[in-house]
């Protein structure tokens, strides 16, 4: 990374930092208090493309690695046993090491050849998950074990021998992932959508946004709302709080 291009991040972290601490007073002018809010939503926007940019980077790797593999595509397509672990086991090879939660290989009618996330998902058809995929990253909500979560997955293509594959995978959204989006230290993320909460299991009841104020559990917080660019046909909007109720 170029020396300038360091100091101008460090730069923004620092002053992120510093207007996430202040308090709206009604001493306050309405400008500096847009300025303060835009510059959260800015941040947090930025690191919404980041980690949307990393996952796509990490399934084109993994795309590669799956296409580049002999033995797998040996034993699906020369063998065609779909049932061999080189088959069904080789997702869950890459899905730690790529800070996953969810990663799948599909074929080209949509059913899963491989998962990562448990390996008897192997021979399920996914096609209403793969319509729900954009070409961008995105929210969707899958099943993890069993469990309905809300996720950030996308989606790619790629061939073995001119035959059509997809992968797909991603990350649960829980409080780790938010920490990463979030501007400042300062701040508490939750995603909702609709009267639903996710990635903050501490939030009972949320009020609508009023200015930039609203009830959290009961208590007054500064706050703002960002729309989320990354693909999804959810409507999720992230809500930013600081840690110090009014």
């Amino acid at each position: 990374m170029k020396p300038w291009v360091t100091v101008v991040i460090g730069v923004c972290s620092a002053v992120v930092g510093y207007v996430a601490h202040l308090q709206i007073s009604a001493s306050e002018s309405d400008s500096l208090q847009r300025s303060k809010f835009e510059l959260i939503e800015l941040a947090v926007q930025k690191n919404m493309r980041q980690l949307s940019d990393e996952i796509e980077d990490r399934l084109s790797s993994f795309a590669g690695a799956v296409s580049d593999d002999g033995v797998f595509s040996l034993r699906l397509l020369g063998e065609q046993d779909r049932s061999s672990p080189d088959v069904t086991q080789f997702a869950s090879r890459f899905i730690k090491p790529m800070g996953f939660s969810v990663l799948d290989i599909v074929d080209s009618s949509f059913t899963v050849v491989s998962s990562g996330q448990f390996t008897a998902n192997a021979g399920s058809n996914v096609a209403e998950k793969m319509s729900a995929l954009g070409k961008k990253t995105g929210f969707i909500k899958d099943k993890i074990m069993g469990e309905s979560v809300l996720t950030l997955q996308a989606k790619k293509s790629f061939k073995i021998a001119d035959i059509p594959f997809l992968v797909s995978g991603g990350r649960r959204v829980d409080k780790e992932l938010l920490k990463q989006i979030a501007p400042h230290d300062s701040c508490n993320l939750f995603i909702k959508i609709g009267d639903e909460i996710f990635g903050n299991d501490t939030i009972r009841t949320v009020s609508e946004l009023t200015g930039h104020t609203m009830v959290i559990n009961d208590k007054e917080y500064d706050a703002v709302v960002v729309s989320v660019a990354a693909e999804s046909k959810l409507s999720p909007e992230i809500v930013v709080f600081f840690k110090n109720n009014r």
